[in-house]
């Protein structure tokens, strides 16, 4: 009696996985994942810089923000290179108004704030404290947008990708072979690349009258993963 019961209990373990591949009439899958990744040290920096000049005045807010901002601009290129990017990312003029709580008399004009904004890009990143240094020490009065790139990030992306894909690969073949079964073509794949890294922040105000020497700087390395998914059709 109890040999008959194995033999039942055997016989249903070993019918349950072929059932469950054939249900529906749909191919059985493997499902296997596959990853790679490296550390780069980016070689791209990029800061924007703005000058912020109030006055009762527009013309008189709009002509002490042109020359802050030219001499701003005419000395920051006298060390940059051919390599380096400078352009202009934002001119506003906001009024700026007097708030009364009562409805009489009305909130009035008292001036204008005017805001001249430039991002300077540069492939030496050693040099971004020299830039945002310059920028200070001429007039410049905020500092935001400090960022970090891989210039080749998409072909750094193509060469993880394919060992991502190889290990899946890999990984379902193991599994093929542990369970003796063989796979017959991919039924489904999917991917991803990625950069894990702390993005730097700055967003300093300052006053024109204080002198400033270059802030220590370091990009540090950043992480780039890719995933691979993919659906294996077991024969």
């Amino acid at each position: 009696m109890k040999k008959i019961f194995l033999v039942l209990l055997l016989s249903i373990l070993f019918y349950l996985p072929v059932k469950a591949f054939e249900e529906g009439g749909k191919p059985g899958v493997i499902s296997a994942k596959g990853q790679a990744k490296i550390d780069v040290k980016p070689d791209i920096a990029t800061v924007s810089i703005a000058v912020e000049t109030h006055s009762r005045k527009l013309r008189d807010a709009i002509n002490e923000n042109n020359s802050i901002s030219e001499k701003i601009n005419e000395n920051i290129k006298k060390s940059l290179s051919i390599d380096d990017i400078v352009k202009t990312t934002g001119f506003q003029v906001r009024p700026v108004y007097s708030y009364n709580k009562s409805s009489m008399p009305a909130n009035k004009i008292t001036g204008y704030r005017v805001t001249n904004r430039i991002q300077v890009k540069t492939p030496d990143t050693a040099k971004l404290g020299e830039i945002i240094e310059t920028a200070l020490n001429n007039g410049a009065n905020r500092i935001s947008g400090l960022n970090y790139e891989i210039s080749d990030r998409q072909e750094i992306c193509r060469v993880l990708l394919e060992k991502a894909a190889h290990n899946a690969k890999k990984e379902a073949e193991i599994l093929a072979e542990s369970l003796g079964i063989k796979i017959g073509g991919i039924k489904k794949v999917s991917s991803s690349c990625n950069d894990r890294s702390v993005r730097p922040y700055m967003a300093e105000t300052v006053t024109r009258a204080e002198p400033h020497s270059a802030p220590p700087l370091e990009p540090g390395e950043t992480t780039i993963s890719a995933r691979v998914f993919v659906d294996f059709i077991i024969e």
